[in-house]
């Protein structure tokens, strides 16, 4: 029965090896497949609107205003996007999760973008405001 127990054991390391090596080889799964609450709770995945009203569609995230950002979750989500250096808050409009009622839905949700580049004025145009003439 000794001999048993030896194979017993060495076979059952193999296929545990096998196994944790077909996980690692799995790796995680794309965006593209997450539900939408996953994607709007995920900090490398955003949800955005797919051109109608209501329908959806999970990417992975881009930039450096949209990585580690949760389009959903505890806290004040604006204040975490305007936390990051050149982001800016985009409320999303009439947005709501499907684990929530809502009267409202169908619209984009809330993203993190980044600032809109201000544009320096050049020197030397200056508007006068002249009153018409009689």
């Amino acid at each position: 029965m000794k001999g048993f127990e030896t194979i017993s054991s060495i076979a059952f390391a193999f296929c545990g090896c096998c196994m944790v090596s077909i996980a690692f080889a799995e790796g995680p799964k794309p965006c593209s497949e997450f539900s939408e609450l996953d994607c709007i709770h995920s900090t490398e995945c955003k949800l955005e609107q797919a051109g109608e009203r209501g329908k959806y569609a999970c990417r992975a995230a881009t930039g450096h205003c949209e990585l580690g950002f949760r389009q959903a979750g505890d806290g004040d989500i604006r204040k975490v996007c305007e936390a990051i250096p050149g982001c800016h808050f985009e409320p999303g409009s009439c947005y709501c999760p499907p684990n929530v009622a809502c009267f409202c839905g169908g619209g984009p949700p809330a993203q993190c973008t980044e600032r809109p580049k201000s544009h320096p004025r050049g020197k030397g145009a200056t508007a006068i405001a002249v009153a018409p003439s009689k």
